[in-house]
């Protein structure tokens, strides 16, 4: 399965971002796993922020982490 963001660059190359955002804005929950495992370039911070942006005060979002706290 690939993640959030692997798949926000799929759709950025095939020009269908915006039907992407679009589909995960409807979701009542997004669940984002396992968040910061991976450090995000700056491109994929601003991505992710949208898509929580878009969904607004309405849709909720749980993040889950395993990032030790110091980090």
């Amino acid at each position: 399965m690939n993640s959030l963001v692997e798949k926000i660059h799929l759709e950025r190359a095939k020009g269908s971002y915006l039907n992407l955002l679009r589909k995960i804005c409807t979701f009542d929950l997004l669940i984002l796993d396992d968040f910061g495992i991976k450090p995000l370039e700056p491109p994929e911070y601003q991505d992710v922020y949208d898509i929580i942006d878009e969904r607004g005060d309405e849709k909720s979002v749980l993040i889950t982490t395993q990032v030790p706290p110091e980090n």
